[in-house]
């Protein structure tokens, strides 16, 4: 039997029978201590003659728990650990490393006792403690190739999804639509028409008691020349929807141009909004002037005094079947500084308002709290009831209407949401609600969403703070380029750039949110709204 592989049976066998080891040349002579007798077998295997040993020195024994720690946790015999310890050329004559510093085993048993895995950054500590002046020539590359063989790739793969993280912002920046200039917006008054058309203004509103009167005021006060009339459709209130529109009609001494009307019961395949809305549109045609176009609104949206002025001068120069406005939504409260400028980006980000309004292409959306609809495009297309039952209503209307011809998306000043969502709970209920249709329900474009979000979003800056060599660059390199990127959103909104900083952990809550959208989606709880629940909604094609 080779000597180095007696040795080896007589240290661990000490450690088993509970004897306190000695240094490896102490060991040798381990048959003649007190409390040696069960050493007896091996002693009869060994053909070389042990020498006695030199003293009486104690030796702690750190080297052979280090060991036996190593084997445990790591799963491989002590060959490999020894190899290891021979890479590092720190070898004694027979094979005893010797300790620059004390290592600190008791982390490594207590990674034994709970069962965790030992981790390279751990092991990476070892080194550096048992060799540290060779820990920076051989320290990561030399436990990759012979400790962890499958983290021999690491930093080549690490490269290699920074490189994409890279990749993807370079073509978000430069061949995405500009969508992160945020520069689709309502500038400049369209030439004066030479007519101008009529307009049915159809708010569907249900439970909307605190703000159906400011956006019934704003609308009254409109500086239009054409004709207009606005039909507020009551969708099965509980609170006086219907009476404080009547109220705030009156008091602006307009009810001859106000028509309040109930919804007459939710019929099956219809969502409610959507079925308040087709109730207003039939209102509105049975009127004695036909109206040209129809004006789709949110009873929380108030508009200022040239908004139908500026929406049908748009609409008539550019020949567009719908012209959208999306309406500046409240940002004053944390969670609303922290969600509402990402949502903003990332709904540009995925619908890039300059497609939207290319007719060659595809792209079509529309935000549904401010939608100039020509009457006749509608009613080519079979009407509201063409997406009777979409959960994504304004998207899937724009999808429809854009086969009959152009249509317009952009930002505002001129239209405010007067809702408001204080709390990070009122944030993830606005998204759950619509997040998983957004994604066909499909639980593979959900992991694939999840995934795209986390290369984006969430591995940059993690690189860049934790990585090293070029991933670590490449890393920083993306994070500066979506903080960027987001600063003119942010800059519309009025809030701290700072916030672009942010953008990764945004984009982590959003993906939370969209999981939950899942979630509630697989408990037939999906699209829940003002107490009703739309598990069946139609989805985005």
């Amino acid at each position: 039997m080779n000597k180095r592989i007696a040795m080896h049976a007589l240290k661990r066998g000490a450690h088993h029978q509970g004897l306190t080891p000695r240094n490896t040349e102490q060991i040798r002579g381990f048959n003649n201590q007190k409390g040696a007798k069960p050493f007896a077998a091996f002693k009869a295997r060994v053909t070389h003659r042990i020498k006695e040993p030199r003293g009486a020195q104690q030796f702690t024994g750190d080297e052979l728990r280090l060991q036996q720690l190593v084997e445990h946790n790591l799963g491989f015999g002590s060959d490999r650990v020894e190899a290891l310890f021979e890479q590092a050329g720190r070898f004694g004559a027979v094979g005893r490393p010797n300790f620059a510093g004390k290592w600190p085993y008791r982390s490594l048993s207590q990674s034994r006792q709970c069962g965790t895995p030992f981790a390279p950054n751990t092991v990476n500590s070892m080194v550096g403690r048992l060799f540290p002046d060779r820990m920076n020539q051989w320290g990561f590359e030399a436990l990759s190739s012979t400790v962890f063989p499958s983290f021999r790739n690491l930093p080549s793969m690490l490269s290699a999804v920074a490189g994409i993280s890279v990749a993807i912002w370079i073509y978000l920046i430069f061949a995405r639509g500009n969508f992160w200039r945020a520069s689709v917006r309502d500038g400049s008054r369209p030439p004066t028409p030479a007519r101008w058309p009529s307009i049915a203004v159809v708010i569907p509103a249900r439970d909307e008691a605190d703000f159906i009167a400011a956006s019934l005021v704003s609308l009254l006060r409109q500086d239009y020349a054409g004709s207009f009339t606005v039909i507020v459709v009551d969708d099965d209130s509980s609170d006086g929807t219907a009476m404080a529109a009547r109220n705030a009609a009156k008091g602006e001494q307009a009810e001859s141009r106000v028509r309040v009307i109930t919804s007459h019961g939710l019929p099956s395949g219809w969502t409610g909004k959507l079925w308040a809305v087709n109730q207003g549109i039939e209102a509105a045609q049975m009127q004695q002037i036909q109206p040209d176009y129809f004006l789709l609104t949110d009873a929380d949206i108030v508009h200022a005094a040239d908004t139908l002025t500026w929406l049908a001068s748009k609409a008539l120069v550019g020949e567009f079947v719908l012209t959208s406005l999306l309406a500046k939504l409240r940002c004053e409260s944390l969670a609303e500084r922290m969600h509402v400028p990402a949502f903003v980006f990332f709904f540009q980000m995925l619908f890039p308002f300059a497609w939207v309004g290319r007719a060659d292409a595809s792209t079509a959306a529309a935000a549904g709290g401010c939608m100039l609809i020509r009457a006749d495009a509608l009613r080519a297309c079979g009407g509201i009831e063409s997406v009777r039952n979409a959960l994504i209503d304004d998207c899937a209307l724009a999808k429809v209407l854009k086969t009959r011809g152009p249509i317009w998306l952009g930002l505002t000043d001129r239209v405010r949401s007067l809702r408001s969502c204080e709390k990070f709970a009122d944030v993830k209920r606005m998204v759950s609600r619509s997040a998983y249709a957004q994604l066909r329900n499909s639980p593979l474009l959900l992991a694939l969403t999840i995934a795209g979000l986390a290369v984006t979003f969430v591995i940059p800056p993690l690189l860049a703070l934790f990585g090293t060599g070029p991933e670590r660059y490449l890393g920083f390199a993306a994070w500066a380029a979506m903080a960027a990127a987001f600063q003119p959103t942010l800059r519309f909104y009025g809030v701290s750039p700072l916030w672009g900083v942010a953008l990764p952990a945004i984009a982590l809550l959003y993906a939370y949110y969209t999981l939950d959208s899942a979630y509630r989606h697989a408990r037939k709880q999906g699209g829940r709204w003002k107490g009703r629940v739309y598990a069946d909604a139609s989805i985005p094609r």
